[in-house]
């Protein structure tokens, strides 16, 4: 666990590092790299070995994402960052199979992020909301497909 949280800690540094000198592409590339980290972390379900709390880790992967897009203009794709955030926390707090500890994490931080997605959404101009709305009713009809990169 702890090898996992050092790598975290080394690509949000070096994603910090990027976004702060205006580098957005790369700062994208190392905090969607600690986001995978984090989820293997919370794959794992045993938080103990971490030092601060797996699911933070988690949330903060989520927001430098989503703050990244916004530096680049993507207002929809940090949307769904903020979304996920809140999603994903809800997901686990409802989760059998998830550690007690880890429940306990999502629901002192499942507020925060529901807070932050309800900011997003209200800075997203509706129209552009409606048709990632739309978008996301087509995507989840059967046969339907998206390449992953389609929306960015």
């Amino acid at each position: 666990m702890r090898s996992l949280e050092t790598r975290w800690r080394q690509l949000t540094f070096q994603g910090s590092e990027a976004f702060h000198t205006e580098q957005y592409r790369e700062a994208q590339k190392k905090f969607f790299q600690a986001l995978f980290v984090a989820e293997e972390m919370l794959l794992l379900e045993d938080c103990r070995g971490a030092h601060l709390p797996v699911v933070q880790l988690f949330m903060i992967a989520c927001h430098n994402l989503a703050d990244t897009y916004l530096a680049l203009g993507f207002k929809i794709q940090a949307f769904e960052y903020y979304r996920k955030a809140y999603t994903d926390l809800v997901h686990l707090l409802n989760s059998p199979r998830a550690d007690a500890g880890l429940r306990q994490q999502a629901q002192e931080c499942v507020s925060k992020a529901a807070d932050e997605w309800q900011q997003a959404f209200n800075t997203i101009d509706k129209h552009i909301l409606w048709g990632w709305c739309n978008q996301q009713q087509s995507i989840n009809k059967p046969g339907y497909s998206i390449p992953y990169n389609a929306r960015h």
